[in-house]
């Protein structure tokens, strides 16, 4: 028995409509950047629409010595306000502005990616 057109036509129309939403409903990845200097913090700022993993993935600084600590991220975003080293990973509780600030001496550069 020969599926009508219409039903045909209604199932492609719905799978072209679930897989849409899909990629619109699709976590969003970014990375922000900051940096601090002699004239002081540049913070780097996004917003996210709900909770949001965010991993410090880089931080360096000029100032390098043994018994100086690595550099490292600082994270404020809802529900949080933390050091962050590079690597780790924290999770704020809603939607918001995640704000990032470098820790360290020197010149400071440092990165985070915001997955929400």
């Amino acid at each position: 028995m020969e599926i009508p057109l219409r039903i045909k036509k209604a199932a492609l129309l719905l799978s072209l409509t679930i897989l849409l939403l899909a990629f619109a409903l699709k976590a969003a990845s970014r990375t922000i950047s900051a940096t601090g200097d002699a004239q002081g913090q540049h913070a780097g700022t996004a917003a996210t629409r709900g909770p949001a993993a965010i991993t410090c993935t880089g931080a360096s600084q000029s100032v390098s010595a043994a018994d100086i600590p690595k550099a490292s991220c600082y994270i404020v975003a809802p529900g949080i306000s933390t050091l962050v080293n590079v690597g780790q990973q924290v999770g704020s509780t809603g939607a918001g502005t995640v704000a990032l600030t470098c820790n360290g001496q020197g010149i400071l550069r440092c990165t985070a990616k915001i997955d929400d």
